[in-house]
């Protein structure tokens, strides 16, 4: 769509490149790179045209998938941090407030897009991968010197994440020494009420403030990571997320279920699940795993086909219960008993 006054010109103007155009709000007619949400109109036309579009189905898909890496390194940072002696409850405490913090973070970055102060977003479609990486295309004239067009052709797809992570950094340090301070301050509390403190309650108070300290330190390592892996790989992300998914996911699930519960070669597979669901912690991962497999199935499919693609949902604890079904075979114990020791 372009304003009345870009209808003056009937006649498509031209501009050499893929991306360079020609914005008509600067009172000249110069080829150069298009503002922030705006794009050259077609391939014939060099008029910078407002990004006015809705984003698809799978736009939405992966800006989600961008807002949920955060959240899962906010967890595994925690559940590496995690003291075996600490309960789940205070385990899934600090889940929970990660979580808060980048939904918070996700409405902030939607209310400062434009339009601003709403929960929508406008944007340009993505047509191929270089839209990308318009930096990689900027046009030689003459082979003397180089038009630079570099622009944001995908806008906002680029830089709606980049602007989500810094909030998500920033909200975070606001966040996480209140949550401390209060963790303090309530264990300084309960031990005022009691004339002699247990030490098991001290201890927990320290395993506390330990966890939520160590995982704030990862956190300002992974989220310029995170920054820089999307300037990077951007647009190979964002044709490749759904097989990301899939792949974490089944690694995830793997390692997650052989360490959650200690094996043995007499135990069964009735015994293994009542043991791994009498923790809520675990409880929660394995949800956590079956909606990333969802994810996944809805991001490769679109729902296109509902009556074909909405069955597949029901695919997403096969993972799970194919390593139930296939635990007593990979035991490394029952699978040690049966090789005969090699005689040096």
């Amino acid at each position: 769509m372009l304003s009345t006054r870009d209808t003056e010109y009937s006649v498509p103007l031209g501009c050499p490149g893929r991306y360079c155009g020609i914005y008509l709000e600067l009172d000249n007619e110069t080829c150069g790179a298009c503002p922030a949400g705006f794009r050259r109109r077609a391939v014939g036309d060099a008029l910078c045209a407002p990004c006015s579009g809705q984003p698809s189905l799978y736009d939405w898909l992966y800006l989600g998938f961008m807002a949920l890496l955060p959240i899962v390194f906010h967890w595994i940072a925690i559940g590496a941090c995690v003291a075996k002696r600490m309960s789940s409850v205070r385990v899934i405490f600090f889940y929970v407030c990660s979580l808060i913090e980048c939904c918070i973070a996700v409405i902030i970055t939607l209310l400062v897009l434009e339009p601003f102060g709403s929960l929508s977003l406008r944007s340009c479609p993505v047509s191929q991968l270089s839209d990308w990486y318009t930096l990689l295309h900027n046009p030689s004239i003459n082979y003397q010197y180089t038009l630079h067009c570099a622009q944001e052709a995908v806008y906002p797809l680029y830089s709606a994440v980049c602007i989500y992570y810094a909030i998500a950094l920033l909200v975070m340090i606001i966040v996480r020494p209140i949550i401390a301070k209060i963790i303090a301050l309530v264990a300084r509390g309960v031990h005022r009420f009691r004339r002699k403190p247990s030490a098991n309650g001290i201890v927990a108070v320290a395993t506390s403030l330990s966890v939520c300290n160590r995982a704030f330190y990862a956190a300002l390592y992974f989220y310029p990571a995170l920054i820089a892996i999307h300037a990077i790989s951007a647009g190979l992300l964002y044709y490749a997320f759904p097989y990301v998914i899939v792949l974490g996911s089944l690694i995830s699930n793997a390692i997650h279920l052989s360490g959650a519960v200690p094996e043995s070669n007499e135990m069964a597979v009735i015994e293994y699940i009542r043991g791994l669901f009498s923790k809520p912690r675990n409880v929660c991962l394995i949800l956590g795993h079956w909606i990333l497999n969802a994810y996944a199935i809805v991001s490769l499919t679109e729902l296109t086909k509902p009556a074909l693609h909405v069955p597949l949902l029901a695919l997403t604890p096969v993972p799970f219960l194919f390593y139930l079904g296939t635990m007593r075979f990979t035991n490394p114990e029952h699978v040690k008993m049966h090789i005969p020791r090699i005689q040096r």
